[in-house]
């Protein structure tokens, strides 16, 4: 059995039926997602818990991080997106788990600002909270739970001051690809594309200095990598995935995971080279 369903089995016993029946990591990620919506919606937080707990398990460290990074992307988009409330389903031990994976997938710049947010919100929390959600994973399905969280609820009840994030709601999503403008939650980039790039041409100009890489994935917003992960983006997760010639075509059976990237360069009002790699799966 593959990892990425085995341990959705072991955190997510409720969801075994649906767990079994995903094809794909991405398939059973949307499971996921939508029961932790749903979790949340009724006040459910051992198992909006349970949902953040697979979450992490993606994001920690690598390789999950990098090999799953269609999923991984997402998990701390949704992390990130839930930063005001994150502390009523997560433990800081969970938090750094996750630490490397949301660095890589959201920049050190917003990082530093969730991270902050976050041990704010659980600066008060008592020690023995972190022993207590252990114990959760000896459960039954069915049992009792406990509404209180265990020990005291001090932590529970404060409110400390409130830190503004910048938030990747307000930014669009892909709607189609090849796209036509690059706009993410700065706004318009104002950059347009200069050239296709083959896999040749692309190892040529990461020889000359540092990109900037843009990935494009219909459904979800633009996400950046930021240019001091250059490097290391390129060698565990994009290399593998580029389309040697985007005008001879291609099949995705013949890259790992069934997904590739086209690549172009793109040059306009921007200082850093921009490469945005548009995803076919």
């Amino acid at each position: 059995m593959s990892k990425w369903r085995g341990k959705a089995l072991e955190v997510l016993p409720e969801l075994k039926d649906r767990v079994l029946a995903a094809k794909d990591p991405l398939s059973l990620w949307r499971e996921v997602e939508r029961e932790f919506r749903a979790a949340r919606a009724c006040g459910d937080r051992d198992r909006a818990t349970d949902c953040l707990r697979y979450a992490v398990w993606t994001l920690h460290p690598t390789p999950q991080a990098m090999t799953m990074s269609d999923v991984s992307g997402p998990a701390a988009d949704l992390l990130y997106r839930h930063a005001d409330e994150l502390h009523v389903w997560m433990t800081r031990h969970d938090f750094m788990r996750a630490q490397k994976g949301l660095r890589f997938h959201l920049g050190d710049r917003k990082y530093s600002e969730f991270e902050a947010c976050f041990m704010e919100k659980t600066a008060g929390y008592p020690r023995a909270r972190r022993a207590s959600e252990g114990k959760r994973e000896n459960r039954t399905i069915g049992s009792a739970r406990s509404q209180s969280g265990g020990g005291s609820t001090a932590g529970a009840r404060e409110k400390p001051a409130r830190l503004a994030l910048p938030t990747r709601l307000t930014a669009p999503a892909v709607l189609r690809i090849p796209m036509e403008r690059l706009i993410d939650d700065t706004g318009d980039l104002g950059a347009d594309r200069r050239r296709w790039l083959s896999k040749r041409a692309l190892g040529e100009l990461l020889r000359q200095s540092p990109v900037e890489f843009l990935l494009a994935d219909v459904g979800t917003p633009l996400r950046r990598v930021d240019i001091s992960k250059c490097s290391e983006f390129w060698e565990a997760e994009a290399e593998a995935h580029i389309v040697n010639d985007p005008d001879s075509g291609f099949r995705l059976e013949d890259f790992p995971d069934g997904y590739a990237y086209v690549a172009s360069e793109w040059s306009g009002g921007i200082k850093t080279p921009i490469v945005l790699l548009e995803k076919h799966h």
